[in-house]
Parts: structure tokens; sequence; C-alpha cells
């Protein structure tokens, strides 16, 4: 009976260490493609981080105060120089702030007479209206 079993676990032992080789394969493949994209994400990371500080630097370093807004009237960025025109607050102009938040504030600062609802409804009037056409 021995030497009826002894091919079959001949052929066992072999298929086991194929099977443990594949998967030491599988695992270092594995193990090299997360290293490369881990490398890559951190190589993204640093050159997203320089942008940003160049966008930084572009935007607080020019003369005009500079607001923008995304699709929902949220502020996105605001350079230190709308900061010092308008003496308003960091705590309360950061991203994030609605255009009415924005507004109120300017209005208790005294930087903003007009009535906030009426000045919105303008401003969102002519931007659906478009640019217009200069004949």
């Amino acid at each position: 009976m021995s030497a009826a079993l002894a091919d079959w676990y001949e052929q066992t032992r072999f298929l086991v260490g194929i099977a443990t080789l594949s998967a030491l394969v599988v695992a270092i493949i594995l193990f090299l493609v997360v290293r490369q994209i881990s490398r890559q994400h951190q190589h993204s990371q640093r050159r997203l981080a320089l942008e940003k500080q160049r966008l930084d630097t572009a935007v607080n370093n020019m003369t005009q105060g500079l607001l923008f807004f995304d699709a929902s009237h949220r502020l996105v960025i605001c350079n230190q120089r709308y900061i010092d025109m308008f003496g308003v607050s960091r705590d309360v102009i950061k991203p994030g702030c609605s255009f009415r938040e924005l507004l109120m504030h300017r209005q208790e600062t005294g930087t903003f007479t007009d009535d906030v609802d009426e000045y919105i409804e303008a401003i969102l009037r002519n931007m659906a209206e478009g640019p217009s056409n200069a004949s």
C-alpha cells in the first residue's frame, strides 16, 4: 500500500511546493505593486503641494483683492489683499463661507452698505445673463 501511495505522496509534495512557490511569487508581485503605487502617490502629493504653494504665492502677491467662489456660492479662495482692503476677519472669511455670509460680515464691519439680498440677486442675475456683447 505504501508503494502504491508513494507516487501519490511525491506528486502531492510537488504540488504543495509549486503552490507555495506560486503564493510567494504572487505575494512578492503584490508587494512590488503596492510599493510602486505608494511611491506614485507620494510623488503626486509632493507635486500637488508644490502647485498649491505656487498658487498661494501668486494669489497672495496680487495687488487686487481676490475672491473665488464655487458653483454653490461657497468661498474657495480669498487672498490676503482682500482681507486687508476690507478689514474682514480670517475667522469668518475662509473656505466654505457663503457669499451671503461674506457680505453680512462686511456689512457688520461697515465696508458694505447696500442691501445684501438685493446685491446677491443682482450679481446672480448678471451671471445668468452672461457676458454682454460689445457692439
